[in-house]
């Protein structure tokens, strides 16, 4: 399952995104961190220590002309982790298969485990491809994919007590979560994702964070938030609305709340 997490500057979005990445395992795409990725690949100058959304002229170019670039990246990478989770089992058994015959306990995954198994795309089947490809990614979906084996390994025990007593399992549902995070929502991440939540907070709240985590200036967040304001017009279209006006303990209780939403509702 793909889900979206949209919300304005200073909403906590990414709070919600490591929490997710974390307690759910998920892995996570950033629209911001590709975005960049492609600007440079194409030539243009980032610097990183400058906040890459706080340039409107930068902002403008992403909207309109990077937007479907973007998109068309992530699908790449969702369809290599879809790829892998349909085949992990498989994978999992190859990699203990080669560690039993070389005799070395501390082998490890590497790139051949995973290509060899895996039918990618078949239009772009090259292993020069894959390797650039998973080796220039914002987020190591390479690390993502050993982690997930692991992890897998770690919840068997848990998943079958459970399964002893007839207990359904959120956790084991949402095994194979991909989050793509985006600071502009569009109809081309609409399209990409099951299922969209958006992080709201209040206009004080997200101007006391920035000032406190970033030292923006009150002219700063003013032309930040003015740039943001075609938000409005996709409000309306989120299945799944947090807000995140208080503790870090309640927005997690919020995300839980969602994601047990969710469950239900796929599960019906």
């Amino acid at each position: 399952m793909v889900i979206g997490i949209v919300g304005k500057i200073g909403s906590g979005k990414s709070e919600v995104v490591d929490y997710l990445r974390d307690a759910y395992n998920a892995a996570k795409f950033s629209c911001d961190e590709v975005a960049k990725e492609i600007m440079v690949e194409e030539g243009y100058e980032i610097d990183n220590k400058q906040d890459f959304f706080t340039n409107e002229n930068i902002l403008e170019r992403v909207r309109i002309e990077l937007h479907p670039k973007v998109f068309s990246r992530i699908n790449e990478y969702i369809n290599i982790l879809n790829n892998f989770y349909k085949q992990k089992e498989l994978i999992a058994e190859k990699i203990v298969e080669n560690i039993r015959e070389s005799g070395k306990l501390d082998a490890f995954i590497n790139f051949e485990n995973i290509l060899d198994v895996c039918d990618i795309d078949e239009n772009k089947n090259n292993r020069k491809y894959y390797n650039n490809l998973l080796n220039n990614k914002p987020e190591d979906i390479f690390s993502h994919m050993e982690k997930t084996l692991n992890f897998s390994k770690k919840r068997r025990t848990y998943y079958n007590k459970k399964k002893k007593s007839n207990s359904n399992n959120i956790l084991e549902f949402f095994e194979d979560l991909i989050i793509v995070e985006s600071a502009l929502p569009s109809e081309d991440m609409f399209n990409i994702c099951d299922k969209m939540i958006y992080i709201d907070c209040s206009y004080e709240n997200r101007v006391s964070r920035l000032k406190k985590s970033r030292k923006y200036s009150d002219e700063k967040i003013k032309q930040i938030f003015d740039s943001q304001q075609y938000y409005e017009d996709f409000y309306n279209r989120y299945e799944y609305k947090i807000l995140n006006d208080g503790s870090k303990k309640e927005l997690i209780n919020k995300v839980d709340e969602v994601m047990n939403e969710i469950y239900i509702a796929c599960k019906q």
